[in-house]
């Protein structure tokens, strides 16, 4: 087993608060990673088994409540996303229990391959582990950004994950979410655009996308394979744009990837009272 040491890098960002003071948060990255050979790196049908979480977290280093029950709020709202089974854990322990945890399932899908594959039975088993001195390799990986945006009142969180466990491709999950350092809360779509502006909003994405892939219009749009478009509530209140991201295969053929569509806030500021206020 070749084990990478449990890390921790703190990176300290200063956010000014709209008042009289400023309050210091600090975003605390927690990094794990563990890869092992179930059945030895000799064995004829080798396993290579990989996973590696890297994930942020805020911290409250004053004393003042409101500023921790808002960094509680917010993490408490991240954890529900990345890690829910692991919720109650210690943060400097959630990356290490999720790694392992990954492991352990690899582990279980890697022994019955295996035994599929001594039995004869591969009516259940990919192509690419038919052939018994082929490379098979697993793995799941979550990696995950923290910033601070829009008008430094605002945490910016992003992430990915991958799984892959055989097949033709692996499967790719992206997420996005922004929040209010004012309350904790999370910031969501109905609260910036009423359903008149998602409309324009929707018009507009396509017209980003017909330049993106330098085409005529919709119809060439379409004929990438790209449509059924609509306004991702997964988007990101950056400093200087707003960014709505999708996963693969939800707007276009799995070979584009997650795609990211950005406007400058001045391109869009027109269709949100939010925005304009900012």
């Amino acid at each position: 087993m070749t084990r990478i040491k449990y890390t921790f890098l703190i990176l300290i960002v200063f956010l000014q608060f709209y008042g009289c003071k400023q309050r210091e948060i600090e975003i605390v990255e927690y990094t794990y990673s563990d890869s092992i050979h179930p059945f030895g790196p000799s064995y004829s049908n080798e396993y290579k088994i990989k996973s590696v979480i890297k994930f942020n977290l805020l911290k409250s280093t004053s004393n003042d409540p409101i500023e921790q029950k808002i960094v509680k709020s917010i993490n408490n709202s991240i954890l529900d996303l990345i890690a829910p089974d692991f919720k109650n854990s210690p943060s400097d322990s959630i990356a290490k229990y999720l790694v392992e945890s990954n492991i352990s399932e690899m582990s279980s899908l890697a022994s019955e391959r295996e035994r599929l594959l001594r039995s004869g039975d591969l009516s259940e088993t990919p192509l690419s582990y038919d052939d018994p001195n082929s490379l098979s390799e697993f793995t799941m990986s979550l990696i995950t950004d923290c910033k601070y945006g829009l008008g430094d009142s605002i945490i910016c969180y992003s992430g990915s994950t991958l799984t892959y466990t055989g097949g033709a491709h692996p499967g790719d999950y992206v997420f996005a979410q922004s929040y209010s350092l004012n309350n904790g809360s999370k910031i969501r779509l109905n609260s910036l655009f009423d359903q008149k502006s998602k409309s324009e909003l929707c018009r507009r994405i396509t017209n980003k996308l017909i330049c993106r892939e330098n085409v005529k219009n919709e119809d060439e749009l379409k004929g990438l394979g790209i449509n059924d478009i609509f306004v991702s509530d997964n988007f990101l209140l950056g400093k200087d744009t707003m960014t709505f991201r999708y996963d693969a295969c939800t707007i276009a053929p799995y070979v584009y990837g997650p795609i990211d569509i950005y406007f400058l806030y001045d391109e869009i500021s027109d269709l949100s009272p939010y925005l304009r206020e900012k």
